[in-house]
């Protein structure tokens, strides 16, 4: 009887191993899962260079009338070109941060069970 129970505690422990980690694989996969459908959801919910170009436009159009106002017909294409660049800029800085606050938030949707 006293052979037995070292025997008994050793299966114990080996169940219980076996169980952490089964849990711990079914987790990492519930992971690796969520993290795929929050990138899809995030992707498909994003619209790729409307922002940008939005940016884009309203920085030339108004860099091209500061210019103007400045300098004139040669100011207003200098305004427009650095303006228009900065908004294209801005604008598809904005769109990644979107991009990215979507994916967080349907990975921790998915994380908790509200997939």
């Amino acid at each position: 009887m006293k052979k037995m129970i070292p025997v008994f505690i050793v299966l114990i422990g080996l169940q219980v191993g076996g169980v952490a980690s089964v849990i711990a694989e079914s987790d990492a996969d519930r992971a690796a899962s969520c993290s795929t459908y929050a990138r899809n959801q995030a992707e498909s919910t994003s619209e790729p260079g409307r922002s940008t170009l939005g940016s884009g436009v309203r920085g030339a159009a108004g860099g091209a009338l500061f210019g103007a106002l400045i300098d004139g017909g040669k100011g207003a294409g200098r305004g427009a070109a650095i303006a228009g660049g900065l908004g294209l800029l801005s604008g598809s800085m904005r769109g990644s941060q979107d991009r990215e606050s979507n994916y967080r938030y349907y990975y921790e949707s998915c994380m908790r069970g509200k997939m």
